[in-house]
Formats: structure tokens, C-alpha cells, sequence
């Protein structure tokens, strides 16, 4: 299901550009993402790395598609206030979206933007006292800004807010409902021109 929506973007994206002359660039990023966890005392940190494909709807604004996977997940210590022992759990989270740029001042070396985009999020939290547990996928949105520079060199800052319930059955009462998995990413990327 979410393949095929991906695949339908990926066409509507390259169909508009033919169509419309307009050019399409495929984007590589990574950088850092740190967490704003509802349930976490503490933020960690994680490493992200995605891949972007988009075009000029018009020339201060870019229409794509992103996918963003954690290679470095975030990490937690938990600390049990009875045995007082420490175990680390982990939290993974994917997305796959869609997303709108406005170059609000184009200038000759560097352009800045804002951004907003949907995406489809997915998570799991694997730790050392248990078996490992997916949340449930949900949409979320989000929201940022940045820079492009000359020779397709770009780099943002995006705030992803997202809330995700746990994918498991007879959850204790503090384990149940939706909480927010929000969390922050700065990255810098490059854009590949595609001649169509």
C-alpha cells in the first residue's frame, strides 16, 4: 500500500516535468536528528539518511518526494528506581513523504527556503529487557528551513511532528494511547540534475 503511493508521486512527479520542460533533480542528505519524545526524560541523538526526488513547479517553488531512514537510532537509558540497574532501549523511526519548498529570496550564491511537508511514519523500539516492539504507523507533518547553495549543495533544519501509539495487545494503562514522537533533523544534502 504505501509502495504504491510512492510509485504514484514518483510518476505525477515526472509526468509534470515532462510535460512541463521542468527540471527533476534526485537529492542524497544526512546529518543529525535529535529527539522531543512525549515520554522521554532526556533527548538522544540519531543519524539520518535520505534520499529526495523533485522538481520546479515554479521557479521559487519545488514540489518532491523523500524517504528518511535512521542508520544510527536513537538510544535511551532506562533506570529501574527499584533495582536501581540500567538497560538501554533504542528507537527507530522511518518516513516516507512528500513536500513543498518556496525559495522566498533568490540570490545568486545562496537561495534560502522554508519548507512543509506529509509523510508516512514507522518506528520500533528494540531493548535489552525485552522483545522488540513496533508503534503503530501513523501521518505526521512537517516544517523547516534552509539553504541552497551553488552547484546543487543544500543544507536545512526540519521540525517532524508525529504521534505513534504502541503495536501491541493489553498494554499496561501508561503504555496505551498516542504519544508524540516528534524530534528535529539538520542535514546537508546534494542535488543530482536529471536531463529528461
Amino acid at each position: 500500500m504505501r509502495i504504491s503511493k510512492v510509485v504514484i508521486v514518483l510518476a505525477a512527479i515526472f509526468l509534470f516535468a515532462g510535460l512541463s520542460q521542468a527540471q527533476v533533480y534526485i537529492g542524497v542528505q544526512g546529518g543529525m536528528g535529535f529527539s522531543s519524545f512525549e515520554d522521554q526524560d532526556k533527548g538522544a541523538t540519531a543519524i539520518p539518511l535520505g534520499v529526495t526526488i523533485g522538481t520546479d513547479l515554479l521557479p521559487i517553488i519545488d514540489v518532491g518526494a523523500e524517504a528518511n531512514f535512521l542508520v544510527s537510532p536513537y538510544k535511551f537509558d532506562n533506570v529501574d528506581p527499584i533495582l536501581l540497574t540500567t538497560t538501554e532501549s533504542e528507537f527507530t523511526q522511518n518516513f516516507y513523504g512528500v513536500y513543498v519548498r518556496w525559495y522566498v529570496l533568490p540570490l545568486p550564491v545562496i537561495t534560502p527556503y522554508i519548507r512543509g511537508g506529509a509523510a508516512y511514519y514507522s518506528g520500533k523500539w528494540k531493548s535489552d529487557d525485552s522483545d522488540d516492539t513496533n508503534v503503530k504507523g501513523s501521518m505526521g507533518f512537517n516544517i523547516g528551513a534552509g539553504v541552497d547553495f551553488l552547484m546543487g549543495l543544500y543544507g536545512e533544519v526540519v521540525y517532524h511532528i508525529v504521534s505513534h501509539e504502541l503495536d501491541m495487545e493489553n498494554l499496561p494503562s501508561e503504555l496505551s494511547g498516542s504519544k508524540g514522537y516528534n524530534s528535529i533533523q539538520v542535514t546537508v544534502g546534494y542535488n543530482f540534475d536529471l536531463l529528461l
